[in-house]
């Protein structure tokens, strides 16, 4: 049993060293929590808290504009991949938070190429259909 659990441990290694990427591991570094300022070229409104942690253990989690989300990711050589998520299920009061989030969530999935901007905005995907993401305050 001893055995089974540092073959576990020793295989996990290379997968959380590979999800907070930065210099000279082929991208931006994407570890810590970031908010959503654009999505497919559209500012988040004002007040509406859409953010993403990547943590670096390889989990995901954030809000997404009226509901919580979480799941796994794997982040290499430039390339963000957004495993299988969950997400709470609550409704919003106002319609366009949950477009928002419709929108959000079918942005942040499957592979998406990883840039920085100059100002330090990571972009997920493509400008006009994608999202920028810009560090939050902690």
């Amino acid at each position: 049993m001893k055995g089974a659990r540092m073959l576990m441990a020793s295989a996990a290694a290379p997968l959380a060293a590979a999800c907070a990427q930065g210099p000279g591991g082929g991208g931006p570094s994407i570890a810590g929590l970031w908010a959503v300022a654009e999505i497919d070229g559209a500012a988040v409104p004002p007040g509406v808290p859409v953010t993403v942690n990547f943590a670096v253990d390889g989990r995901v989690s954030g809000t997404s504009g009226c509901n919580q989300y979480g799941g796994e990711y794997v982040y290499r050589k430039g390339v963000l991949t957004i495993g299988q998520t969950f997400t709470t299920e609550m409704a919003c009061i106002e319609d366009y938070r949950m477009e928002l989030e419709s929108k959000f969530h079918n942005r942040f999935s499957g592979d998406l190429s990883v840039s920085a901007s100059p100002d330090g905005a990571l972009l997920l995907g493509e400008k006009e259909a994608g999202l920028v993401l810009r560090k939050a305050a902690s």
